[in-house]
């Protein structure tokens, strides 16, 4: 199927991402080019990667990292109005834009969207709990049998609970730790 999982100990079954390159949206699945092609066809852009954002709602949502000309002043909330206006599949918009320096690639020259998957998915959670004032460090991995993993180190126990609560939704394997 393309999905990736485990079972833990108990026997519950986790589906915790996809060996592909979808983005699957409130189980609709979306096509990374639907958001690229356009973006790449943009005269300040240069390159255009889609990848899946986690979403605690619909699992993921589409976003995209982009490297732009040099000089260009073009920022992500323009890029991101461009989307909405050439962008065939409406649920396809991309919801965030991410300017970024270079595309990291892999040892033969292809995009390497793991790294850009881990990038967004620790900014994501990052922000999350910025916005719920916990004070913590949060490091993601890709690991071939569970998906995206992350390492969330708190400064405060007491908010070890309320950290694993507010983490849980998301489609991330998460461990929370104090440090």
């Amino acid at each position: 199927t393309g999905d990736l999982g485990f079972m833990d100990e108990q026997g519950f079954l986790y589906l915790t991402g996809r060996a592909k390159d979808l983005i699957i949206r409130s189980g609709h699945n979306i096509d990374p080019e639907l958001i690229e092609e356009p973006l790449n066809r943009h005269a300040d852009v240069i390159s255009a990667t889609a990848v899946g954002m986690p979403d605690p709602y619909a699992g993921e949502l589409p976003m995209a990292f982009v490297v732009v000309r040099p000089g260009s002043t073009v920022t992500p909330q323009a890029l991101l109005s461009y989307c909405e206006s050439n962008v065939s599949e409406r649920a396809a918009v991309p919801k965030r834009i991410e300017i970024i320096d270079a595309m990291p690639m892999t040892a033969v020259g292809k995009i390497f969207r793991p790294a850009l998957r881990q990038q967004i998915s620790a900014s994501v959670l990052q922000e999350h709990l910025e916005r719920e004032h916990i004070n913590a460090i949060v490091e993601t991995r890709f690991d071939s049998k569970k998906g995206m993993t992350a390492t969330v180190v708190l400064q405060d126990s007491a908010r070890q609970q309320e950290t694993e609560t507010l983490l849980s939704p998301y489609n991330i394997v998460s461990t929370v730790t104090v440090g």
